[in-house]
């Protein structure tokens, strides 16, 4: 008899431990998720503070990207580091060759007010969108503000990194890895 209550124990234990597992592989998802919202958007609070603060008169200020390649390199994966170091790094004898937009907002001034917003998930990389939201709008109106891009990023040795920036036009999706690979600079 007690052989059979060590069973039936065990049994139980071992099916409350599969009942429990998906649930908390759920809770995880959920957690990832935000985790990577919110990390994305300490990112662009970060960045628009930087890129707003910067004179562009003074020449001896660096360009936010530039100061995102130095002080935060770590949060970019070592192939968008990569790519964004070496095209940074490559002088160019022709303003008009390269990247005419700020790449981490997707636009040539600062203006909107970026939000991360919906994330989605797709093995082990995760979307954010960034949109045009206005302080003070609700939540229910986010989904109808202006998608800018759209942040990709992974999470290496529990730490969130950058892979890639996708920028939605009507024609069609184009990225910041695409964009750097087809770039041709003069030196």
């Amino acid at each position: 008899m007690k052989m059979t209550r060590k069973l039936f124990l065990l049994f139980g234990l071992a099916v409350l431990g599969l009942a429990v597992t998906p649930q908390v592989r759920a809770q995880s998802a959920v957690n990832d998720k935000e985790s990577a919202r919110v990390f994305v958007q300490k990112f662009y609070d970060w960045y628009t503070a930087t890129s707003i603060a910067r004179n562009p008169a003074r020449k001896d200020q660096p360009s936010p990207e530039a100061t995102v390649m130095k002080q935060q390199k770590k949060y970019f994966d070592t192939r968008l580091g990569k790519a964004l170091s070496r095209y940074y790094n490559t002088p160019s004898k022709d303003d008009d060759i390269g990247l005419d937009f700020d790449p981490f907002l997707n636009a040539q001034d600062d203006g909107p007010s970026y939000r991360a917003c919906n994330v989605s998930q797709k093995g082990d990389i995760f979307k954010v969108e960034l949109r045009d939201i206005k302080k003070r709008q609700s939540e229910k109106t986010f989904s109808k503000a202006d998608l800018l891009l759209i942040v990709e990023l992974k999470k290496t040795n529990s730490q969130w990194v950058f892979t890639n920036f996708i920028y939605p036009f009507k024609e069609g999706d184009m990225n910041l890895l695409t964009l750097l690979k087809n770039q041709k600079k003069v030196s």
